[in-house]
């Protein structure tokens, strides 16, 4: 009896197992796990990456913080320092103020260099102050050259200023430098202040060319209500020029004014009458000066002279 080739029938096999039975893993888990491990991996590294980063920012913060701690540390430091230095400055501008007042000027002036030395932020218009106050107590002292330098100085930080170039052309003229004491006189007039007309009268005064003078300090006095000051320069002008007559009614209406010029205008009345070679009107102009201003010792041996007349 034949027997017919029949054909094994497979028994079908359960997912994840083979004909034999063994278990075998998918693909889809294999590929989870490997995607899993790559994550875990990618994690630990920005891990490691990330750290010190945020240490670095860390400690660049901490940097600014003591950095800016710092910062206001000096800014106070300096605010205070700042503040002590204006108190000096204020201080030595006072004392030099007084010396200058009592017309002691070498003490204002050691005041006022002290003073120039603690320059600060907050005193600016006070550094400006004693500058001034320095130049003018130089001048009034004959020191001509360093009145100069301190003038020249504010110059440079008061750019176009009439009245610095006044005070300029007065140390040139007394400098003896007619030249550029007109210059800057001109430029002073130039920049607007009339006041350079009477300081070429001064300087023309001063040179004895008397009509110049007066013409200057006249124009001077039709640019600006006249004081007491303009109507001595005239007054001196016009005696020194031989034009008594002229020169009594300047002092008159200078006097009429009673304004700290007027003592000074009264012995100048006095002197102007002897130049007359009226002994008799200086004599009683003298006496009634004496009695009003005792304290005057010069005025006193005038008055002696003139009785001997």
């Amino acid at each position: 009896m034949k027997y017919m080739a029949t054909s094994k029938t497979k028994k079908p096999t359960k997912k994840g197992t083979t004909s034999s039975g063994t278990k075998t893993r998918s693909t889809n888990s294999r590929s989870r796990i490997q995607n899993t491990k790559k994550n875990q991996n990618n994690k630990k590294k920005t891990r490691v990456i990330e750290t010190p980063n945020k240490w670095k920012r860390q400690k660049q913060k901490k940097r600014l913080q003591v950095a800016a701690i710092l910062c206001s540390i000096l800014v106070v430091i300096g605010t205070v320092f700042q503040f002590l230095e204006y108190r000096k400055e204020v201080a030595y501008r006072k004392e030099g103020i007084e010396f200058f007042q009592e017309q002691q000027y070498k003490k204002a002036q050691k005041q006022f260099e002290q003073g120039l030395k603690h320059r600060n932020i907050f005193g600016i218009s006070i550094t400006k102050d004693i500058r001034y106050y320095l130049a003018e107590s130089y001048f009034l002292d004959g020191a001509y050259e360093k009145a100069l330098n301190v003038y020249q100085e504010i110059s440079r930080s008061e750019k176009n200023s009439g009245y610095v170039s006044c005070y300029i052309g007065a140390c040139y003229a007394k400098l003896g430098d007619e030249k550029k004491a007109k210059e800057q006189f001109e430029e002073s007039i130039e920049l607007g202040n009339e006041e350079g007309y009477h300081y070429l009268s001064k300087m023309y005064y001063d040179l004895e060319q008397y009509e110049k003078a007066i013409e200057y300090e006249r124009k001077f006095m039709e640019l600006r209500e006249p004081d007491g000051a303009a109507y001595m320069l005239l007054a001196k002008c016009y005696s020194s020029a031989g034009k008594f007559e002229k020169a009594i009614k300047a002092v008159e209406a200078g006097i009429a004014l009673d304004d700290d010029k007027k003592q000074e205008l009264l012995f100048e009345e006095v002197v102007i009458y002897e130049k007359k070679l009226d002994f008799e009107s200086a004599y009683e102009k003298c006496l009634k000066y004496v009695t009003s201003y005792p304290e005057d010792t010069i005025a006193k041996q005038e008055l002696e002279f003139l009785e001997t007349r």
